[in-house]
């Protein structure tokens, strides 16, 4: 049942959920503003949160953005990447995040 909800990310991670699924799937749900377009948000702000929060980054990367930048910054994303994953993007995300 679950199969088709975990992938291998990289360096031997596994990434669950809704991570798994394609931006294609990200802007379809994002149209519908549905529930499952609820799910896939909360899915990339527990990722960049987790990742900020594991204290590897120089300094807290997140004080610089807000829920509705990050959004933004997906959406914009998944129009010239509609094949990436979201946990690929997510990973983008927080890589550009740490650089500013």
């Amino acid at each position: 049942m679950l199969a088709g909800a975990i992938s291998p990310a990289g360096a031997g991670d596994i990434i669950i959920g809704e991570g798994t699924k394609s931006w294609g799937a990200w802007t379809k749900q994002r149209q519908a503003r549905g529930a499952r377009s609820q799910g896939m948000l909360n899915w990339v702000f527990g990722y960049v949160s987790g990742k900020n929060a594991n204290g590897l980054a120089q300094r807290d990367f997140l004080t610089r953005t807000d829920a509705d930048r990050i959004v933004a910054w997906i959406d914009n994303y998944c129009q010239s990447y509609p094949l990436a994953t979201i946990e690929g993007a997510a990973s983008k995300l927080v890589d550009s995040l740490q650089a500013q």
